[in-house]
């Protein structure tokens, strides 16, 4: 109690000075004690000249989490406001792609930049870093490449990094059987799914419905078939990733023969 009203003396006395802009990032990996601070200060944000922006993915959201009882405090006493940040449009990739780059891109490289992102911005700056970084997004004279093309395999290491810690919370057996489903494409039917892998049916319904409340697949009825899609390609590319050339041989190899059974 003690540090956290020295914490709100300091923003007091600082605030009447010149107002503060207070930023915290990845609310959602704040424990109890964090958590706890930064709604006590929020309380009396309304007394300073301070405001106060907390971000998180709303795919960490969990019911068992320390940031969702928190939140439901904070928006039930009306001491915070939430604001959902929308994925990019085309032309909103447009324009950060001719930010990051200092000249107006040409279409084919913001559609390419676009699908392979589908507005993330975060995967945006990452992917511009990549292409620009391995050589492959503008010629010797500094002008963007008309033979822009992105590989499914080719994913930015930073994105490994946040989409692979995302996955790692699944288990092993979940990221096993979604790196099959992976093979499949963007989208892949439940029998699908049971054909290709060695999973029982109830343990996989459980992976499958586990992948389903991270956000990490989106499932669909089809005239009473179960179908599921990856949220983001980029999801499905890194699973990919993870995969031996041998392994993804032996799986295109299931997949065929599952379709001819199916």
């Amino acid at each position: 109690r003690y540090f956290f009203n020295a914490v709100s003396a300091f923003l007091r006395r600082a605030s009447d000075r010149f107002p503060l802009l207070l930023v915290l990032d990845d609310v959602h990996w704040a424990d109890d004690a964090t958590l706890l601070l930064i709604e006590h200060v929020a309380d009396q944000l309304h007394e300073m000249r301070v405001l106060g922006v907390g971000t998180y993915r709303d795919v960490e959201l969990d019911v068992s989490r320390p940031l969702a009882v928190t939140l439901e405090r904070m928006v039930r006493n009306r001491s915070v406001d939430r604001l959902s940040v929308k994925r990019f449009t085309h032309d909103g990739v447009a324009e950060m792609v001719e930010a990051l780059a200092g000249r107006t891109p040409p279409d084919d490289v913001v559609r390419v930049v676009f699908e392979e992102t589908e507005g993330n911005p975060f995967f945006v700056m990452e992917v511009f870093r990549h292409l620009a970084d391995e050589g492959r997004l503008f010629d010797a004279s500094g002008a963007f490449r008309s033979d822009l093309s992105v590989d499914e395999l080719d994913v930015p290491e930073s994105v490994r990094l946040v989409v692979g810690r995302r996955l790692e919370r699944l288990g092993p057996a979940s990221q096993k059987a979604l790196a099959a489903a992976a093979v499949v494409g963007r989208g892949f039917p439940f029998a699908m799914l049971q054909e290709i892998t060695d999973i029982g049916p109830d343990l996989l319904l459980d992976i499958v419905e586990e992948a389903e409340a991270a956000m990490v697949v989106i499932p669909e009825d089809r005239g009473g078939a179960v179908h599921y899609t990856f949220a983001h390609e980029l999801i499905r590319q890194t699973l990919l990733t993870g995969l031996s050339l041998l392994r993804r041989q032996r799986l295109h190899l299931a997949v065929a023969d599952a379709l001819e059974r199916l």
